[in-house]
């Protein structure tokens, strides 16, 4: 599907994503961080909700600074 479009970057952001997305034959730049995945950890309903809030924040940041340092 994506086989026709010209890439600049590629962003992962878990090692699984890394290991199972499509090879891109291309020039693009990638980039790669391993985010913790709330969706593997257990405890109370408001420790998972803080859980993804912080790894959703993680992300945003790193994506800031992307933008920061590449664009």
């Amino acid at each position: 599907d994506y086989a026709h479009i010209t890439f600049d970057y590629i962003l992962t952001v878990c090692d699984h994503a890394k290991e199972s997305c499509p090879i891109f034959i291309s020039e693009a730049q990638k980039f790669h961080h391993n985010f913790s995945d709330p969706t593997k950890l257990s405890g109370s309903a408001s420790e998972l909700v803080q859980a993804f809030r912080s790894t959703r924040d993680n992300i945003k940041q790193w994506c800031f600074d992307f933008i920061r340092d590449h664009i």
